[in-house]
């Protein structure tokens, strides 16, 4: 299953504790791909260091990185579509380009995508998506 996580998504699966760490383990499990752009790993990279310091954003992104279930897309195409916060293209971006099943974020701002119609993406959120892997 080929999947984009939204930073927020990404933040809350890397406690160790966290009810969500199920979607973290399942990349590092590679029971995942977690399809990227370079605008999103260094969105991570920015965001996990102002929340958890520099040396677990580190981790994290080293962590990634060395996985081979990365599917990595240089985003060719802009859709441009109109988002609240601008800064939440590149995910839909990558989704597109990178063929995702999943774009998985807890932001409000992609509400209405699914029915949006052309193109198409399918939005779930952190708690909905544990219920596909425990599958």
């Amino acid at each position: 299953m080929r999947v984009v996580l939204d930073t927020n998504v990404l933040l809350v699966s890397i406690g160790r504790r966290s009810v969500f760490r199920p979607i973290f383990d399942a990349l590092l499990h590679q029971r995942l791909t977690l399809v990227v752009s370079t605008g999103i790993l260094l969105e991570y990279e920015e965001i996990v260091a102002q929340r958890n310091g520099p040396v677990v954003a580190h981790n994290v992104l080293e962590a990634l990185g060395n996985l081979r279930n990365i599917s990595r897309h240089e985003v060719r195409y802009n859709w441009r579509l109109p988002f609240i916060d601008p800064d939440d293209q590149k995910f839909v971006d990558a989704y597109l380009a990178g063929n995702a099943d999943y774009l998985i974020s807890n932001d409000r701002h992609f509400d209405g995508l699914g029915s949006a119609g052309f193109p198409s993406v399918r939005v779930v959120s952190a708690e909905a998506f544990l219920e596909y892997i425990a599958l």
